[in-house]
């Protein structure tokens, strides 16, 4: 009797002899992200078993098609007879793997890419689709202007050194520009720059609102062109021994280099290096300078503060809370956040200033904090070039429920203060309906008094030295008064909601994550 007859599966899960594991990982990794867009998945691609060059090969392919998504989808849709979003996701990650290296990327050999994309189209999708993805493909490099003529195998595409805004230039990361033949860009200024910058309309229209008049014009340029950067890695420094910033600066080249902000080092290391230098050398992290700052800023306050403990309600992995502990070592920072995973990594922190717990077991702490950090979920407004995945997302009717957690955040931040003590609210947005707004709101509604606030812009533009790139953020200090009365008139009291408030709009959205 012959044995019943196995269905061969849909999809192979190992490459091809004809794919490199690295632009296989690629492609499958685009496949997964074409199935949810908008909705992307910030985890980084995983890259286990490629060796070193292959797997920094293949991040640089991923995260520049994750960052030009739309750019991308847009100057395929020129050669498609159908749109790009209206292709199945199987195409749409071909394709844009395919565009990456053909556009973006100058040291790729155009017949290895596509002849690479065409044999996973092959093994992935169907061979009448691999022949459409071939000719596509092929059209794509011919849009592209040569310095030879069409054919030549000495031919290269131009670059022009910076970017005009001109509408057959393709703005890069490393500030110049590739040139088309003829123009692959709307006659529009607004339409135009969004589908440069790949910046989703929706969001595009809520800066131009927000860096509106003669003075914010060059602002929303510089914004749209921030999100093409390549954010660098940055180290905490502020706390390191001698002997380990003479480790930072050995080697040849150097592992790091300095940076604008006096207490940061850009990290150069190989990906791979990075953890164990930091586990051998616990004093520096990895945090980028506004976010640094903003920590920074609020040891100043120090002599202001009355006897307590400092809480951190929205550690994250703990960052800030272990930039806290350095900052203030006579303090004990209690810290705490909903996520359990994030939590988990949390106790990690292991510090013996520091004490982890849960987050019904914050309101132990009563009304007897020096200083509460409420670093809140946010849009992520101000690091959308270190989270280009953020922007597909982002939505006014998403950050009108984020307003509604962070609100809530604030209550409960500012029901666990002493007298005297102080709210630290921040952000990693330049939203002002998530900073200034809530800064007001705060005000009126709890009581408190706004001693400071400030803002920080993205900086750092494409083709410019990474030590002037920084991230955005907000930060406002709101002080509670010396009185023994809570901040909505009645005495001070213990409050566990803090988890169950927020774990109501967690099924809804998918909040910016805290580092």
């Amino acid at each position: 009797m012959r044995p019943p007859h196995k269905k061969k599966p849909v999809h192979k899960s190992h490459a091809s002899p004809a794919i490199t594991p690295a632009r296989h990982a690629v492609m499958e990794a685009l496949l997964r992200q074409a199935e949810r867009f908008p909705d992307l998945d910030p985890a980084p691609l995983r890259d286990e078993g490629l060796p070193p060059r292959d797997a920094a090969f293949a991040h640089a392919v991923y995260d520049a098609a994750i960052r030009r998504w739309l750019t991308l989808a847009h100057i395929l849709s020129l050669k498609l007879r159908q749109p790009f979003h209206e292709q199945k996701p199987g195409v749409q990650a071909v394709l844009l793997a395919g565009a990456t290296q053909l556009l973006l990327m100058d040291k790729v050999p155009p017949h290895a890419a596509i002849n690479e994309a065409v044999n996973w189209a092959k093994v992935r999708l169907s061979g009448s689709i691999a022949g459409m993805v071939n000719g596509v493909l092929r059209n794509v490099v011919r849009m592209v202007l040569t310095d030879r003529a069409q054919g030549d195998e000495l031919a290269q595409p131009v670059r022009r050194a910076a970017w005009s805004g001109a509408l057959a230039e393709l703005p890069l990361s490393d500030g110049r520009a590739l040139v088309f033949k003829q123009d692959v860009f709307p006659d529009d200024s607004f339409d135009h720059l969004g589908l440069a910058t790949s910046c989703p309309p929706e969001l595009f229209e809520h800066w131009a609102a927000q860096f509106e008049g003669e003075q914010g014009e060059p602002m929303l340029r510089a914004q749209m062109l921030h999100l093409l950067s390549e954010p660098p890695t940055i180290l905490n420094v502020a706390f390191a021994s001698p002997e380990t910033l003479a480790a930072l600066s050995a080697g040849t080249p150097p592992l790091t280099s300095a940076h604008e902000s006096p207490h940061a080092r850009v990290w150069h290391g190989p990906r791979q290096e990075l953890g164990p230098f930091l586990a051998k050398h616990p004093e520096i992290w990895v945090q980028d300078a506004a976010s640094a700052h903003v920590v920074s800023s609020i040891a100043l306050a120090a002599p202001t503060l009355p006897p307590g403990p400092i809480l951190d309600l929205c550690a994250g992995q703990g960052t800030k809370t272990r930039h806290l502990a350095h900052a203030f070592p006579g303090r004990q920072i209690i810290a705490t956040d909903v996520d359990p995973v994030r939590l988990e990594s949390l106790r990690r922190v292991n510090l013996p200033n520091v004490k982890v717990v849960a987050p019904e077991e914050i309101a132990d702490a009563g009304a007897t904090a020096a200083m509460v950090l409420a670093d809140v979920p946010c849009s992520n407004s101000g690091v959308l070039a270190r989270r280009p995945e953020a922007k597909y997302r982002w939505s006014s009717e998403q950050t009108e429920r984020l307003m509604g957690v962070q609100q809530e955040i604030l209550t409960q931040a500012a029901a666990l203060l002493a007298p005297g003590g102080l709210l630290a609210y921040s952000t990693c947005s330049i939203d002002d309906a998530e900073n200034q707004a809530q800064a007001a709101w705060a005000v009126e509604t709890l009581g408190l008094t706004l001693e400071r606030e400030e803002t920080l812009l993205p900086a750092g533009l494409p083709g410019e030295s990474w030590s002037k790139y920084r991230d955005g953020s907000y930060a406002a200090w709101l002080r509670r008064g010396t009185d023994v009365a809570d901040t909505d008139g009645t005495k001070a009291k213990k409050t566990g909601t803090l988890k169950a408030r927020r774990a109501k709009t967690a099924s809804k959205q998918r909040p910016g994550s805290r580092a």
